[in-house]
């Protein structure tokens, strides 16, 4: 009875199993292929690139890193294992004040909230929206506000504006209200002994949400405004 295959692949099964607990010194002459079905590391790949929206990677030695992202998913935090953890959110093509979002209308004791993201690493992103105060004379009623909230709110700034002709609000001290954390007005002529209302009510306010510190994680890129009268 030949068993001479028989301890070739004992042999080599003793291989790979001290490579793989031992290491593998430089006088070995044990490859990764030995070591390794190459179909079956593949199919690994394939199958973690496809879970966590990577498109392409590249491997050297045993350190991989991610290539480029499927489209709308990113890697912010540069963490192979997770893929491309972060998503664009569905505000992705409203970088105009032209194709701003509009929230509606926001009547005294009215509110609404709005979440997004601005990915790093795009120089173009950032979201626009659109809001109206309706008010039937002055005083307007409620104090009309719009502001970045949450724990990550100091990574982002407002450009708040009337229209979209490139002026933006001007404040009634002065000053024009860009790189804002909040917009707020109220209109305190009645019993405040001001006799001309010189600051135009806000009817319609659009604001504009940028990034202006770097994020390393999803989480920092995502921001929350609150719009409340």
């Amino acid at each position: 009875m030949d068993i001479t295959n028989h301890q070739r692949t004992n042999t080599s099964l003793d291989q790979r199993i001290n490579a793989l607990i031992h290491g593998v010194s430089q006088e070995s002459a044990v490859l990764f292929h030995e070591l390794f079905d190459l179909d079956t590391i593949q199919r690994i790949q394939d199958e973690f690139a496809a879970a966590t929206g990577v498109a392409s990677y590249g491997c050297s030695g045993s350190t991989c890193t991610i290539a480029s992202c499927s489209a709308g998913l990113y890697d912010v935090n540069g963490t192979y294992s997770d893929g491309c953890e972060c998503s664009e959110d569905s505000y992705g093509s409203i970088h105009t004040c032209a194709t701003a979002r509009d929230l509606g209308d926001i009547s005294s004791g009215g509110s609404t909230t709005v979440s997004g993201r601005i990915i790093p690493g795009s120089a173009t992103d950032d979201d626009w929206f659109r809001v109206d105060f309706p008010a039937s004379g002055r005083p307007g009623g409620g104090r009309p506000t719009i502001a970045l909230t949450g724990a990550s709110a100091s990574n982002f700034s407002l450009q708040v504006a009337s229209n979209c002709s490139g002026g933006s609000l001007a404040c009634g001290d002065g000053g024009i209200l860009t790189s804002l954390q909040e917009y707020e007005f109220t209109d305190n002529v009645v019993g405040s002994g001001w006799t001309v209302n010189g600051t135009s009510w806000p009817s319609t306010v659009y604001f504009r949400v940028t990034r202006n510190s770097t994020a390393t994680s999803c989480s920092a890129a995502a921001y929350t405004v609150s719009i409340t009268r």
